[in-house]
């Protein structure tokens, strides 16, 4: 028994030994030292046998002899370093880095989603305000997940410093950087949060609430001091057949705000969407905002229908910030991984009453059941090990591609 737990172990170091050789190459890319890398690894493939996020069942997913440990206590200790580190930021920032590198591949435009999912906890409120990618305009990658402590809306001073930390990082790998267009809801609203997204060059599509008033740009001229509400500024444009109306945030940034006949069943309840928008090509302002649903997608997988997110176990909001940086890692190896089984094979499809087609297995579901395949930690670090390699030399191929456009530049 000793022998065979030596050998495991032997395998499983040499396997960590040729990631950490890919970790030195790519010192801005990868920078966790193998302690904490292998921690977070042990927790991640234990999440994905497991499909919760809750602890405790975790550690009974994994067996002793695969994270090296004594006992199951020993093991269950080790699972909770991944959250007692001195370096919080570090963690959620080396996941940033990967799943950045893996799901962008330079494109010109970007779509950025941004919303929030609660559940409670006993008495306590889990509020997680949530922003990342589009990919491929299908799949919502979270990026940056933030536990807000409270109850409600998130401040505008959160969103942007929340924005500002996305675009620092973004510039630190030293990539191509698009234009990013940020598509919200209408909680994601407010003059400030705004003007402040125009400042920094991001595009956005928000959706409004009807009771909000602006100054707005009317017939050549600025009508400072005088507010007019949406739906007063929505009879404006039906008046004289209009597409949009120029409006001032905060005094300094011009925004549009755009009616669109809403769709489905909510078209009962409400008819039109108010949008506010600073992109040139209203044209896109509708098929843009209609993307926002797939991060509810995301929520239901993470959640109810995929990882058992609302079984979570941890008191403390830079915990839970942790444990969302490792799931968002989680969920995009079964992205990828899915998206991989699919290329290879693209899966039939349903069509619906309304004309629209969609795969009858999801990208989710074939990930899932493509890594169920992965039943030891030695397999699942040869998969890593593998991912990260790929990860690094795209990450290589796009620095060149942006020094190649700075020096045209």
């Amino acid at each position: 028994m000793l022998k065979r737990s030596f050998q495991r172990q032997s395998k499983t170091s040499f396997a960590m030994t040729k990631i950490m050789e890919v970790f030195v190459f790519g010192q801005y890319l990868y920078f966790l030292d193998e302690i904490r890398l292998k921690r977070l690894l042990v927790l991640s493939f234990g999440i994905l046998r497991s499909k919760t996020v809750n602890i405790s069942l975790i550690n009974d997913e994994i067996p002793l002899e695969q994270s090296g440990r004594k006992s199951s206590q020993s093991q269950y200790n080790y699972l909770l370093g991944v959250f007692q580190t001195g370096n919080v930021q570090g963690v959620i920032r080396q996941i940033f880095n990967l799943l950045v590198v893996l799901f962008y591949s330079s494109e010109k435009e970007l779509k950025i989603l941004i919303d929030r999912t609660n559940w409670e906890i006993g008495a306590r409120k889990v509020n997680i305000l949530s922003i990342g990618l589009l990919y491929r305009d299908k799949t919502y990658i979270p990026l940056l997940n933030e536990d807000l402590g409270y109850k409600g809306n998130s401040s505008a001073q959160t969103r942007i410093n929340l924005m500002d930390q996305f675009l620092d990082w973004w510039k630190a790998l030293q990539i191509p950087i698009p234009q990013f267009i940020i598509v919200g809801d209408r909680e994601f609203i407010g003059e400030k949060w705004l003007k402040e997204l125009s400042c920094k060059g991001v595009q956005y599509v928000i959706r409004l609430k009807a009771n909000l008033k602006f100054e707005t740009w009317l017939n050549g001229g600025y009508k400072i001091g005088k507010k007019f509400g949406v739906k007063t500024l929505h009879r404006y444009l039906q008046r004289y057949n209009k597409q949009s109306v120029e409006v001032v945030l905060a005094g300094e940034a011009i925004a549009q705000i755009y009616v669109l006949e809403n769709e489905g069943k909510q078209a009962l309840k409400e008819p039109f969407l108010y949008l506010i928008t600073n992109i040139d090509d209203l044209d896109r302002t509708g098929d843009i905002y209609r993307q926002r649903w797939r991060i509810e997608t995301c929520f239901s997988h993470l959640k109810s229908k995929g990882l058992n997110l609302e079984s979570l176990n941890l008191e403390g909001q830079h915990k839970t910030d942790i444990l969302m940086a490792v799931l968002a890692l989680v969920y995009g190896l079964i992205v990828y991984q899915g998206q991989e089984a699919q290329i290879k094979q693209p899966p039939k499809t349903i069509k619906y009453k309304n004309g629209k087609e969609y795969d009858r297995v999801s990208v989710f579901r074939q990930g899932l059941k493509e890594l169920a395949k992965i039943i030891s930690f030695d397999q699942f670090l040869e998969f890593m090990d593998q991912l990260f390699r790929k990860i690094y030399y795209k990450w290589l191929s796009m620095k060149q591609l942006h020094l190649m456009n700075l020096f045209r530049q």
